[in-house]
């Protein structure tokens, strides 16, 4: 597409006139926590493009507050902290149009205070359908798809880690990245359990074992590649600059 097609379809995207669909990058979901309020949870709705993301919480272990800073992460992080041995969940669910996707790329930054026994993360299709999972375990380790499943890459008390995700909804397949490097082993690999809906909803993040660490995370961002959006008012403010006829 040239610089004239594009700004063709800016000014009619502007004027809320549909044009043709072209494969796109959409966010799906954005949660960075920097316009919420240090020292509480922050709210269901997520604010900005796009609209429908939204978060839920479950507290019964404890807090999951916004603070100003933990450690190496120092722009409003959200903080799990522990004072039981129940569990403290996050549930964060991508814009309700946006869930049919052909592919997700799904970022977010996570670290914690020390070792823990569990600490899991899993992503899920409408109806629960678990497509990927990954925990952190004892003794530093990180596992994917299960707690036999033990990575070459593991985690360090206090250090900030970045992870990347590449969900497949066409192929059934997803791939992880940490810090910018593809993880051998975690590569192309099938989904946990059948998508029967053919969907990605949600992202559970849970907090739990025996301890009590801080569970820290910022900056969720999952990007969707759509073959079928209409470029229009609508769904603009949520595009990024890229289209691929």
């Amino acid at each position: 597409m040239d610089l004239g097609d594009h700004v063709g379809i800016t000014l009619l995207a502007l004027l809320g006139v549909s044009t043709p669909a072209y494969s796109a990058q959409v966010v799906a979901l954005h949660a960075d926590f920097n316009q919420n309020t240090v020292g509480e949870q922050p709210p269901a709705d997520l604010p900005g493009d796009p609209v429908g993301d939204r978060l839920t919480f479950n507290s019964a272990g404890g807090t999951i507050k916004v603070v100003d800073q933990a450690g190496p992460m120092t722009d409003q992080p959200l903080v799990y902290h522990r004072t039981s041995l129940s569990f403290l969940t996050l549930g964060a669910y991508v814009a309700p149009d946006l869930e049919s996707c052909e592919s997700y790329l799904i970022r977010w930054t996570r670290m914690v205070n020390k070792e823990v026994s569990f600490f899991g993360i899993s992503f899920r299709a409408n109806g629960n359908w678990q497509l990927a999972q990954f925990q952190y375990d004892d003794a530093f380790v990180l596992n994917m798809n299960g707690f036999q499943n033990p990575l070459s890459v593991g985690y360090q008390a206090n250090v900030p880690q970045l992870f990347e995700l590449t969900i497949d909804l066409v192929a059934e397949r997803t791939s992880l990245s940490i810090d910018g490097s593809p993880v051998p082993e975690a590569q192309n690999l099938p989904f946990v359990q059948s998508n029967l809906t053919g969907t990605f909803q949600n992202i559970l993040i849970t907090g739990g074992g025996t301890e009590y660490p801080d569970f820290i995370i910022d900056d969720l961002e999952v990007i969707a590649t759509c073959g079928s959006v209409p470029v229009n008012a609508s769904t603009w403010g949520g595009l990024k600059i890229r289209f691929e006829p």
